[in-house]
């Protein structure tokens, strides 16, 4: 699996990994079956949460919604996934 470690998205949130990704499959970059419609993000948060262990902070990371449209879609963009 290709991994988008670019130190500009190090402080970006959800929709700056959004707007990478779509980005990425405009140009052709995302491989054939890797374009499932969500991209999993580890932020500063999900990356200490992997790094010790803390019962508030679980290991996890962010499953973003490429296609999600705050006017058309009524759930939430962003998904915690823990690893346990």
């Amino acid at each position: 699996m290709p991994l988008e470690d670019d130190p500009t998205l190090h402080l970006g949130s959800a929709a700056d990994c959004r707007s990478r990704f779509l980005s990425l499959r405009a140009q052709g970059v995302v491989p054939y079956g890797l374009d499932t419609g969500v991209v999993l993000m580890a932020d500063e948060r999900s990356i200490a949460s992997l790094n010790e262990f803390d019962e508030r902070n679980p290991p996890h990371v962010w499953a973003v919604d490429v296609e999600y449209d705050p006017e058309t879609k009524d759930y939430p963009a962003v998904m915690r996934g823990c690893l346990r």
